[in-house]
């Protein structure tokens, strides 16, 4: 299985960021991704400067043929149909687009995930599962909706993640 999380907090071409997410979902086909499942929305406050709007995340289950890195650039392709800017760590977004995982692929190794899972830079390659999914609320909640039983390659139960985390405002829509 494979599952991507959704965000946004700035008005796009499709409106406000909660119907940039519903649109984003309804054009992946168009870019040769096929939604199989998609969670609710949810809210919550931005990672980093506070000084930006809350944003709408949501999570899905996605079909998909090629390699991670592939669909890694697509998905980037994606985020620049919504003019997503990149100047920045931790900007407000347009549309911010991760592969969350990608069935149970760890890269490029535990090693290298472990490193970057506890590093606040950004990454210089892809790393799977995604290094800090198991930190924030807002992408585990919507991906536990659409995968209940989801397991994360090296840490275990989802469930048992989201439990472990403290008091992270995340509002379902």
């Amino acid at each position: 299985m494979i599952y991507i999380g959704l965000g946004s907090n700035l008005t796009t071409i499709a409106g406000n960021p909660a119907n940039t997410i519903i649109t984003t979902l309804s054009i992946l086909r168009d870019f040769g991704i096929n939604v199989e499942k998609k969670s609710s929305l949810y809210e919550s406050a931005p990672i980093g400067p506070k000084d930006q709007p809350s944003y709408i995340n949501a999570a899905a289950r996605i079909q998909w043929v090629d390699t991670p890195q592939a669909l890694m650039h697509r998905l980037h392709e994606v985020e620049n149909h919504f003019a997503r800017q990149r100047d920045v760590r931790w900007q407000a977004r347009t549309l911010d687009l991760d592969l969350l995982d990608m069935d149970g692929m760890i890269l490029p190794d535990s090693k290298a995930w472990e490193q970057a899972s506890t590093s606040h830079a950004a990454p210089q390659s892809l790393i799977l599962p995604h290094p800090h999914l198991h930190e924030r609320r807002f992408v585990l909640q919507p991906l536990l909706e659409i995968a209940p039983d989801w397991q994360h390659p090296i840490l275990g139960s989802g469930q048992k993640l989201l439990r472990g985390l403290g008091d992270q405002s995340v509002l379902r829509l």
